[in-house]
């Protein structure tokens, strides 16, 4: 579940923390992302199908796999990758945001998680 943060000295939210866990049917536990490049897309408000919704992203942040392992923690499920991101100008538009990880495995199709929504308190 992703956290808003004030990331700075000004009042209101300006990120959030997320941790991602890189799950498959093949493992019972988490796997290091070994390729490839993995997304965190921000869209403003509520988004529960971007296949329907066709809804483009606020912010994009992009970590190439060798990137991620400067995030990258031991836990009981797995191996977690603990991101704490920052929007910079691209603040959100609504009181609410959506975040969806994409992976782009060097090779094949991308994959999407499930959005995952958060409310932005106001300053």
């Amino acid at each position: 579940m992703p956290v808003p943060l004030n990331l700075d000295a000004a009042p209101g939210v300006d990120g959030f923390a997320i941790q991602v866990y890189a799950v498959n049917r093949r493992h019972l536990k988490a796997q290091p992302i070994q390729d490839g490049t993995l997304d965190v897309l921000m869209y403003d408000g509520l988004v529960k199908d971007l296949r329907r919704d066709n809804q483009s992203f606020r912010h994009v942040w992009s970590f190439a796999a060798d990137e991620l392992k400067r995030f990258a923690f031991d836990t009981a499920i797995g191996v977690s990758y603990r991101l704490t991101l920052n929007w910079g100008t691209d603040k959100p538009r609504d009181d609410k945001i959506t975040l969806i990880v994409r992976y782009r495995p060097s090779q094949g199709a991308s994959i999407y998680s499930a959005p995952s929504s958060i409310a932005i308190p106001g300053p």
